[in-house]
């Protein structure tokens, strides 16, 4: 049977001779206040005796990775400054000097003390602008700095790596500095926070995306690390622009926004602005007629036997990581013929050169011949010559009596005109269509030669990042250039959306995880149910140095020297 509970009377039957018992210290209270106060005053007198008595050799908190190996034993190396003798890290000595010497602020007490209680906010706000005024705080700034473990580290790392002292520029921003008139500068000064050491042995780990958005979602370091610099940009473009810069790469180009803030990101998902090509006023500035919404009409003729697909017209070039320039020859000629007659499949009009197509319209006749009789080698030059004048006839027939007639023809009206066509949208009776039809044609008068504009189409949108579609070949086209369905204006972006791109390149979305689909089998890599599975969970390369190096190149280096000097 378990006790029963005292009672207050047995309680107070304990104490009815001893009821002064609270002025009466226990043995255990006095040892446990002595304890604490050894304990106090024996740490206190380590911390300062350690320079007497203390030991160099520091605990080692893991291993150091194989980049830094050989400092191993020599913390110094990287812990430059760093002082175990709190009394010498510290600086208790050069404190008091800097003191004496001006360099730290200090209140004005005599002003403080005659004011007394009267003290206004002005006089106050007076006594902070000349005490901690900016070169005062700039001054203890660089003291604290200077005199701070880890920024010890950081100078430590600049020893050896001293090409590594900014962020931006990236190459990308170096090649655009041509038509970009502001160049942004990052100084990357806390190499400590980024790259951490004694986590373990191998190469050191690249930093991940939690390390970047320690200065991208913090709005005020973004501002303080930042810098721009006026750079004299010939010729920036004043509206979206395809220009090649000199490397044969027709390039995208936006105006660069005056004054552009930066963007406060957590991750590729979350905070990450838009494309370029997204910005207000984005359109394709390629000179060339093109409607993506009728080439997918049910009357257009089957190429190879086959509907007109995407991979018909965009290729992939040498090692499939970008894809070709669109080109007449390679890519349109199959459906949009250049042939002179029906009869001559292979005598085509001349495509590009308005000077060439001028010699093949004054020399038709001999050219015609030259093509016969290469083609038919055995046959007698009188058939062959018999045979261009009747082709020649039938030429002439539908109305190309003139040089000026068929240069019109083969310019702006196509032959024969569209008003002699069996239908107004397709080709059905037309033997050639005019260069007109995709091209923009300015005029000529006498017989001066007409100008066709260059098509100038960009060979590439995407500057700041590593973008190529080798990874992205188990999408199918429309996954992600869905804005090409319905699309009629050449001038319309169908590029992706960086919105899109963030479906699948985002952190791992654990609550939408799902591994198996109908039938219990798990998608395999590369098919379609893999491609949803991605858009759903995410988790595909999202950190932020899969698109963006950190560390800028020499030239940037070079590049902020200069500016400097001048």
């Amino acid at each position: 049977m378990a006790d029963q509970p005292r009672t207050q009377k047995q309680i107070a039957q304990k104490y009815k001779d001893n009821l002064d018992y609270y002025q009466h210290g226990h043995f255990l209270r006095r040892l446990k206040l002595l304890l604490f106060l050894l304990a106090v005053f024996g740490s206190i007198g380590a911390v300062f005796g350690f320079r007497f008595w203390g030991s160099r050799q520091y605990f080692n908190t893991g291993p150091i990775s194989q980049n830094h190996a050989r400092f191993a034993n020599d913390c110094s190396q990287c812990h430059d400054g760093a002082e175990a003798d709190l009394t010498r890290a510290l600086k208790l000595d050069q404190a008091v000097t800097d003191l004496k010497e001006g360099n730290l602020p200090s209140l004005d007490f005599e002003k403080l003390k005659a004011a007394g209680q009267n003290f206004s906010a002005a006089e106050m706000a007076s006594a902070a602008k000349r005490n901690f005024s900016p070169d005062r705080l700039s001054v203890l700034q660089q003291v604290v700095i200077k005199k701070s473990s880890l920024a010890g580290m950081d100078r430590a790392c600049l020893k050896c790596h001293n090409s590594f002292q900014l962020h931006q520029p990236q190459m990308e921003a170096l090649m655009l500095r041509g038509v970009h008139p502001e160049l942004p500068l990052v100084h990357s000064d806390r190499c400590s926070t980024c790259h951490r050491e004694h986590v373990g042995h191998g190469l050191m780990k690249v930093p991940d995306s939690q390390s970047c958005a320690t200065c991208h979602a913090d709005l005020a370091e973004l501002s303080r690390t930042r810098n721009v610099i006026k750079v004299a940009s010939p010729s920036p473009p004043s509206k979206p622009e395809n220009r090649d810069l000199g490397d044969n790469l027709i390039r995208f180009l936006m105006p660069q926004e005056a004054n552009a803030q930066p963007a406060v990101i957590n991750n590729y998902a979350a905070g990450h602005p838009p494309f370029r090509y997204e910005g207000a006023g984005a359109r394709d500035p390629a000179v060339i007629k093109y409607n993506h919404q009728r080439h997918t009409q049910p009357d257009i003729p089957k190429l190879n036997g086959h509907t007109l697909d995407c991979a018909d017209c965009h290729v992939t070039g040498k090692g499939g990581a970008f894809y070709e320039r669109v080109k007449y020859e390679n890519h349109c000629a199959a459906c949009h013929s250049l042939n002179v007659v029906p009869e001559l499949p292979g005598f085509t009009i001349p495509h590009g050169d308005p000077a060439v197509v001028r010699v093949f319209a004054e020399s038709m006749n001999r050219q015609m011949f030259t093509y016969l009789l290469n083609k038919e080698p055995t046959a007698s030059e009188t058939d062959l010559a018999a045979r261009v004048t009747d082709i020649v006839a039938k030429v002439r027939s539908r109305g190309n009596n003139t040089l000026e007639e068929f240069e019109r023809r083969i310019y702006e009206a196509g032959d024969p005109p569209r008003d002699e066509r069996i239908s107004a949208k397709a080709n059905t009776g037309q033997i050639f269509p005019p260069c007109a039809k995709c091209h923009e044609v300015t005029p000529s008068s006498g017989a001066a030669l007409r100008k066709v504009t260059k098509t100038n189409i960009a060979d590439r949108w995407i500057h700041h990042g590593p973008f190529t579609h080798l990874p992205h070949n188990h999408l199918v086209c429309i996954d992600c250039h869905s804005a090409v369905v319905g699309s009629r204006n050449t001038a319309d972006i169908l590029l992706p959306a960086q919105a899109t791109c963030a479906q699948c390149h985002a952190p791992l979305r654990k609550d939408k995880l799902l591994e198996v689909v109908a039938g219990g089998i798990a998608p395999k890599p590369g098919t379609p149910e893999m491609v949803e599975k991605q858009k759903r969970e995410g988790g595909v390369k999202w950190e932020c140095q899969n698109c963006h190096k950190f560390h800028a190149p020499p030239e940037a280096i070079r590049m902020l020297q200069s500016a400097s000097a001048k």
